[in-house]
């Protein structure tokens, strides 16, 4: 179980309770081919998720099951993207009630929400490879493709970082822990868990396109080591988890699979990616496939009222 691992209990969850998995079946058969994806978010993301999911249905090849591991979402919002997004069979593991750590610093800039893809390997024991994705994201290829990535012995394909200051792995210590006001304490065994951790010089990695090896990951007790470091170093970025757990011996991806318009240019990209503060359903001046992103998003919302 997860509190085996060292996840703790938020709020009024009970000491035994686990994370079933409740299913919203596709009337269809998934076959041998099913491609598997995951989504980590809370209540506050969950109105914008069809205008990404969108892109996924309408370019797919495949029977699609879509894993989401929740905070604050609830039944009724699962009914509806049944409704939307027909043939797609989606499986809810509810994770309001787990916490990382006690720390009120969790949830002040990120979503506690944005961590837990990270259990994947522990909460999905019957799935050997499943694509990450961001929210958001604007998918406009077959995802299939991207699932297909033969990973040989990495535990996970991800492009590299394109954001200038966050390029080298070995300065992941400095900027994260500068203006963090963390406790002396967790700063040292950051420093400690890095430096004693492996390769420090790497190239870092976006974690917000992933192809995930499961079975390789279980095999070298991910989620154990990645809660371990999430509890003694108080981090709340999944993004330095990963990179510390994993450095040098990813996969590449090509850029076309997770592209970003804010800092590069690509004519016909597979994914792209917002990884700024300028989300396609913010109101924001236009900016590249901020568009393409809106109209998937209306026709997830007609075909519901239709």
């Amino acid at each position: 179980s997860l509190e085996s691992l060292g996840l703790g209990r938020a709020g009024g969850a009970q000491k035994g309770d686990h994370i079933p998995a409740q299913t919203f079946e596709a009337k269809r058969d998934p076959g041998s081919d099913e491609v598997h994806l995951l989504f980590a978010f809370d209540d506050k993301l969950a109105e914008h998720f069809p205008g990404t999911l969108e892109g996924v249905w309408r370019h797919a090849s495949r029977p699609l099951t879509v894993h989401v591991f929740g905070r604050g979402l609830n039944t009724a919002m699962f009914e509806r993207w049944a409704a939307q997004f027909d043939g797609i069979r989606f499986i809810r593991r509810d994770l309001s009630g787990f916490a990382y750590e006690d720390d009120s610093r969790f949830g002040r800039y990120r979503a506690v929400s944005a961590l837990d893809y990270l259990l994947a390997p522990e909460l999905l024991p019957d799935v050997e490879k499943v694509v990450y994705l961001d929210v958001d994201v604007l998918v406009r290829k077959d995802i299939a493709e991207l699932f297909d990535i033969d990973l040989g012995n990495a535990p996970l394909a991800a492009r590299n970082n394109v954001a200038h200051t966050f390029i080298n792995g070995a300065r992941i210590p400095y900027p994260h822990y500068s203006t963090s006001n963390m406790p002396a304490e967790k700063i040292q065994a950051f420093w400690n868990a890095f430096f004693s951790g492996g390769a420090t010089v790497f190239e870092r990695f976006n974690s917000g396109v992933l192809v995930m090896n499961l079975a390789k990951m279980r095999g070298e007790r991910f989620v154990e080591k990645t809660i371990a470091l999430i509890k003694s170093c108080g981090i709340d970025s999944d993004e330095i988890v990963l990179n510390c757990a994993v450095r040098e011996r990813r996969k590449p991806l090509l850029r076309g699979w997770n592209h970003c318009p804010f800092y590069e240019r690509m004519n016909d990209p597979a994914v792209v990616h917002f990884i700024t503060a300028a989300k396609p359903w913010l109101s924001n001046p236009p900016f590249p496939f901020r568009e393409e992103w809106r109209k998937n998003a209306q026709r997830a919302r007609s075909r519901l009222s239709a």
